[in-house]
């Protein structure tokens, strides 16, 4: 038994609506679940998994026999993975070496839910592009709210004429380090987002104009929070790192510290990441990190 955890674009006949989804757990998370034996029911193993469709292999937590008539709490963490796609998460049976005999699996199963950091890194390339059809095309375990947003060799790009934004991540995870590689290819605005809660609640951070890095905050429309002097430029590559803790947001600029900020008004506390660019801009995204 297991929970659908990503869909691509071979779960589906058509794609009328143009969907796009990002997966609802991530390497170095935790799978949990319980389950129940009745007294009638016949013995057997069970063990947590995850199955990663990046590789193709399954990732199991330690199996154990159930005892009838009690509930056994099990869980299995996931692994880092590199560019690691969980698309399936749920409990496996051992029928005890009778699966090629007729049986009856009688179980209670509870509490599936996913928790714990991510130990989540992404690289693009051109395996990153799920084809519906002729015009829609979409970048693995992204959702996007809008934009252009495509595959250029080993870089995504996001581009837009007012603004454009794509996420990725859980929403509730809560403090984390997230590191992007990006290069501004054209415009004013290129950022990263981080405690992003849907499409009016975010803080970016990232290159503006006149030679600015911001932090901003999303709450219905972006407003500056900090700003300081940094000379970027258009074509050259650039680490930004943020670390988010409680209400603390810090960032840097190739392992540089540029801004140490601490939200007193109704922060941010959790939310997933994204990329955004504003005012016509064009932006190259390369890998990020996420731990």
């Amino acid at each position: 038994m297991y929970k659908k955890t990503y869909y691509n674009s071979k779960d589906f006949h058509d794609s009328r609506y143009d969907p796009s989804f990002s997966p609802l757990i991530y390497p170095g998370q935790t799978v949990h679940g319980s389950v129940f034996l009745p007294s009638y029911g016949n013995g057997c193993l069970v063990c947590m998994y995850a199955h990663d469709a990046s590789s193709g292999k399954t990732i199991e937590g330690d199996k154990i026999k159930l005892e009838k008539g009690k509930w056994a709490e099990l869980s299995c963490k996931i692994p880092f993975i590199e560019s690691g796609l969980i698309d399936e998460a749920g409990f496996a049976f051992d029928m005890l070496g009778l699966q090629g005999q007729p049986i009856e699996l009688n179980c209670l199963i509870d509490d599936l839910y996913f928790d714990g950091k991510p130990d989540y890194t992404l690289t693009f390339s051109k395996d990153s592009v799920d084809i519906w059809n002729g015009l829609h095309r979409e970048i693995a375990q992204f959702s996007k709210l809008k934009g252009l947003w495509h595959i250029e060799g080993d870089e995504a790009h996001l581009s837009c004429a007012d603004f454009a934004e794509v996420f990725t991540g859980r929403h509730d995870w809560t403090d984390y380090t997230a590191s992007f590689e990006l290069k501004p290819i054209a415009g004013q605005e290129h950022y990263v987002n981080v405690r992003v809660q849907g499409a009016i609640r975010s803080y970016a951070v990232g290159f503006g104009p006149d030679g600015k890095f911001y932090l901003c905050k999303n709450e219905d429309g972006y407003r500056i929070l900090e700003k300081v002097d940094f000379p970027w430029k258009v074509g050259k590559s650039y680490t930004v790192t943020i670390n988010v803790s409680g209400p603390r947001i810090s960032a840097s600029v190739n392992k540089k510290e540029l801004i140490d900020y601490t939200d007193k008004e109704s922060p941010y506390l959790y939310g997933s990441i994204g990329f955004s660019v504003r005012k016509g801009s064009h932006c190259a995204y390369k890998k990020f990190v996420v731990n």
